[in-house]
């Protein structure tokens, strides 16, 4: 279906565009500082959006989330903490000046040292890596039948790329200083989060084979030297 045309599923929608709100609405149209209303950040919504993101809803004091082109930075992810509260977070891009009673999450990670580490929100680096990677997967792939979703559709390379940056940016807490006994016999049964990054960024070829061996789906790559 063309956008503005009326929808129930997004496949009928086609590749290029989201049904939202019962309308097929193109992908990376909406401008910057326009809410999308409803908004779900757990769905497709975000790529509605020119710069691909929008604010996901943190503080009961402020009802901005899905507000596109904007988001919270976490001042201090990767840095130790023991509470929320030690993990001030600011609004947009580069910004500095903390906001008010919101924070971003500490949680542990399953690095040697047991240590708790200050989270990423969507204006840190590691969740625009997500976006400058699907935009760049997504660019290559829009004559893709929309009954391929969002798989390889042939761009195996730009695909892993993507991926990886975003196991990378879910994960992030669990992922963080990972002790390298951790990495070796990572699994999807044991430290499955750390399995899943390590599948996709070919990163340890331990990991990669536990997580073969458990029935996950991997390449494992022969090298012959």
């Amino acid at each position: 279906k063309k956008g503005g045309e009326a929808c129930t599923t997004s496949v009928e929608c086609g590749r290029t565009r989201h049904c939202h709100d019962s309308v097929c609405k193109d992908f990376f149209s909406i401008p910057d500082g326009q809410k999308i209303t409803p908004f779900d950040p757990n769905g497709d919504d975000m790529k509605l959006c020119v710069s691909g993101w929008a604010l996901v809803f943190k503080s009961k004091l402020e009802d901005e989330g899905g507000i596109c082109g904007t988001g919270y930075r976490s001042i201090k992810a990767g840095e130790t903490c023991t509470i929320n509260q030690g993990c001030p977070v600011c609004k947009g891009v580069g910004c500095t000046v903390p906001a008010t009673e919101v924070y971003s999450t500490c949680r542990c990670s399953w690095e040697a040292g047991r240590n708790q580490f200050c989270g990423i929100e969507e204006a840190n680096d590691q969740w625009i890596a997500v976006r400058t990677t699907f935009k760049a997967y997504y660019d290559a792939t829009t004559t893709c039948h929309v009954g391929e979703g969002w798989g390889e559709c042939e761009e195996a390379s730009l695909y892993r790329k993507y991926m990886c940056a975003r196991a990378s940016a879910i994960y992030y807490h669990e992922d963080i200083l990972v002790a390298s006994c951790v990495k070796d016999i990572a699994n999807q049964k044991a430290f499955p989060a750390v399995a899943t990054v390590e599948q996709w960024c070919d990163r340890g070829n331990a990991s990669r084979l536990s997580t073969y061996l458990f029935g996950v789906a991997s390449v494992l790559v022969t090298l012959i030297w």
